[in-house]
């Protein structure tokens, strides 16, 4: 079962542009019947839905016997219960919406002291990735993870000689983002 929470919030200059917060969920099922894997997924969280899809897996993983030259055999393994979440002081998502529009603001006027910057936008992305895993086995996991791209500023300049070209970040890792031209 995952769940997604995901934020974001631009500015320009000292004016907000744009705040998102969405949430979503989903369900995969993984099925081995006959000795074949058959997978499917949903979004729809119902009793419902979820017996839908277990069916839509086993019947994938019976189509999947007919082309399938050797059984699926899983080792045995031991029942695993736990949980982990990214080691976090704060959960990014659970700021409030003020204090990240201040950040932005606060990054947008160190940025307007260059000088020639006339513009700045700023943006925040932030997600928190909720994963539970149970197997007929009897495990149970629970894994969150916290990502988000700190402010990113781009700058755009009239000064004679000087690039247009926008900073910008582009995400490298949960956490983490590389600059570029």
């Amino acid at each position: 079962i995952g769940r997604y929470r995901r934020q974001s919030v631009s500015t320009r200059e000292r004016r907000i542009t744009g705040v998102s917060d969405s949430e979503s969920y989903g369900l995969g099922i993984r099925a081995l019947v006959g000795g074949s894997w058959g997978f499917a997924a949903t979004s729809n969280m119902t009793r419902e839905g979820v017996v839908k899809t277990a069916r839509e897996a086993a019947r994938i993983a019976r189509a999947a016997r007919t082309v399938q030259k050797r059984p699926v055999e899983l080792a045995p393994s031991p029942a695993v219960k736990g949980s982990w979440m990214t080691p976090v002081t704060r959960d990014p998502v659970d700021v409030p919406i003020e204090e990240k529009v201040a950040l932005l603001f606060a990054t947008n006027e160190a940025a307007l002291k260059v000088p020639g910057v006339r513009f700045v936008n700023s943006g925040l992305q932030l997600l928190r990735e909720t994963k539970t895993y149970v197997s007929s086995e009897g495990s149970e996991t629970t894994q969150t993870s916290c990502a988000s791209a700190p402010p990113s500023p781009r700058r755009r300049s009239d000064r004679a000689g000087s690039s247009n070209t926008p900073r910008s970040w582009r995400r490298a890792a949960p956490g983490g983002s590389t600059s570029s031209r």
